[in-house]
């Protein structure tokens, strides 16, 4: 515990007079699990230089609803009907990074893009790569795709390296909706097009249909379509899981906008398989 506590005094007497604040919440909850560790909560920047008397245990969940600087989240915790709000250490959550966290919680309310020519929601973009040329770019956005899907054989439609062109279907899963007979995930498909150069690539996240966890399981009752309808007729929850179904993906295009991004940038340090 001695390290998590240096940690805290050194990330918080760091950022400056901003953060010499309670923790408020900026967005909805959203949960994740603690680690293999307790989660420290502090409900003042000072408190983090003592030991912690609150903690959420290993392997629980936490509700997020902000953060702050790159090393800390904000935690929801509710007693008794009453909200009291924590600054924890971002290291003790599983899959949680504050810097991914801002930019999926602000895309989650912005409006979708739309294409002025085919009128679907739509997030495209040309990315300048200095001095990595055509093959390596393809290269590296094959096997984004193929890490990034699971199984490249399934996603990647069509391949065509001298072209410079690569057409990925993929899904996200949208989290889970209960029905009347099962509790399963629904499903937005997608798809994903690189157009590739020498020093840039392009690409088009497009297409963006739902499928309910019903037509999934293959109950033909099931009502889902494209995300450009106005809450179509049948979906189960209605007009607010519409909208939450929107937001997901929204948060998700973001995710993997930046993957793609990450995965693009110059290298730093020597390559792995350079040896």
């Amino acid at each position: 515990m001695r390290h998590l506590y240096c940690l805290a005094i050194l990330s918080f007497t760091t950022l400056g007079t901003a953060y010499a604040q309670k923790p408020t919440a900026s967005f909805e909850p959203r949960t994740y699990l603690v680690g293999s560790k307790a989660l420290a909560l502090y409900a003042y920047p000072e408190d983090t230089a003592r030991a912690s008397t609150i903690t959420l245990p290993a392997g629980s969940k936490a509700d997020v609803v902000g953060s702050k600087g790159k090393n800390w989240a904000v935690i929801e915790r509710k007693v008794q009907g009453q909200k009291y709000y924590y600054y924890a250490p971002a290291s003790s959550l599983l899959d949680f990074s504050p810097v991914l966290y801002q930019g999926q919680e602000k895309a989650a309310t912005e409006a979708f893009p739309i294409d002025a020519n085919t009128q679907h929601y739509t997030y495209q973009g040309v990315v300048e790569v200095p001095g990595v040329n055509k093959d390596e770019l393809y290269t590296r956005a094959y096997e984004w795709m193929a890490k990034t899907y699971r199984s490249a054989n399934a996603v990647i439609q069509m391949h065509d390296k001298e072209a410079g062109r690569l057409v990925g279907k993929g899904a996200t899963i949208v989290p889970t909706e209960r029905t009347l007979t099962m509790i399963a995930p629904g499903f937005v498909r997608h798809t994903l097009t690189l157009y590739i150069k020498d020093g840039r690539y392009k690409y088009v996240l497009t297409d963006f249909e739902y499928v309910p966890a019903t037509l999934a399981a293959g109950n033909a009752q099931g009502k889902g379509g494209p995300l450009e309808q106005d809450n179509p007729a049948g979906v189960s929850g209605g007009e607010k899981r519409w909208t939450f179904i929107r937001q997901e993906t929204r948060r998700d295009a973001f995710t993997l906008t930046s993957g793609l991004m990450d995965a693009m940038a110059p290298k730093k340090g020597q390559d792995a398989s350079d040896f």
